[in-house]
């Protein structure tokens, strides 16, 4: 048994299916929109800020060489951490008497650059200050391993 539904009544169905998709689709339009606009009000959660990597990059740029073969201006680029003395296989190795085999370490820890003496004869100075205890040192220090000084920049 088949129901024959006059044209009128087809079309009025066709148009309220019609109006019923077009508010259904504007009801969706609205809501992408609403979200993309609380997503833009809310901040974004705190993170713990990320360590570049120039900043556990230095630079020991000689000022002063001594009476060493060090040319003012030479340049020695540490990465985390090196040791400084007059071996030959420290990472900056200053070859003057003034200087011992292991004269001090550089190292960056939490998101600081500190130097120790290593317990070297001829001591070393940050800022022509006589260090004994693991030290800070900056941007723009002067660091003084026996009589060679080094300016200390960070991230060049």
């Amino acid at each position: 048994m088949s129901m024959n539904l006059p044209a009128d009544w087809f079309l009025l169905l066709l148009r309220l299916l019609f109006a019923f998709l077009l508010l259904f689709f504007l009801y969706q339009l609205f809501r992408v929109q609403v979200r993309e606009l609380v997503a833009l009000a809310v901040p974004a959660p705190a993170q713990a800020p990320v360590e570049r990597r120039r900043d556990r990059q230095a630079t020991l740029i000689v000022t002063d060489g001594a009476r060493s073969d060090l040319i003012p201006g030479t340049t020695f680029v540490v990465i985390d951490r090196a040791t400084v003395g007059r071996r030959a296989d420290a990472d900056v190795h200053l070859d003057d008497a003034s200087t011992s085999a292991d004269h001090a370490e550089l190292r960056y820890a939490n998101q600081d650059w500190w130097v120790a003496d290593a317990g070297s004869t001829n001591g070393t100075l940050v800022n022509d200050r006589s260090i004994t205890a693991p030290t800070r040192i900056r941007d723009g220090d002067v660091v003084q391993f026996g009589r060679i000084r080094m300016e200390f920049t960070v991230g060049r």
